[in-house]
């Protein structure tokens, strides 16, 4: 079976301008994280077109790069299948 083209991996986000850094910085503190249940994704580039951040990593299975991540839940809420949900930061 041939990889569809948007699993391609790419370095940055859609919404991501030439030379970010990639890093959060600064006194960011984030209160929620999003986490993906990987059985409920069916890979379709959703969140990680519309992640501002660029924390959607592609691949065989999807993940979320928390040190990029800011928690502002773009991704739980345009997922179609809600296979991203935002909890409390420091639960499980």
């Amino acid at each position: 079976m041939a990889e569809h083209p948007w699993n391609k991996k790419r370095p940055l986000s859609a919404w991501l301008p030439a030379g970010w850094s990639g890093e959060k910085g600064g006194t960011f503190s984030r209160n929620e994280k999003p986490v993906l249940d990987k059985d409920s994704c069916h890979l379709c580039s959703i969140c990680w077109l519309y992640c501002p951040d660029g924390a959607i990593r592609r691949g065989q299975v999807y993940s979320i790069d928390y040190s990029v991540c800011r928690g502002c839940g773009v991704c739980a809420a345009e997922c179609p299948r809600q296979a991203i949900t935002m909890v409390l930061e420091g639960s499980n």
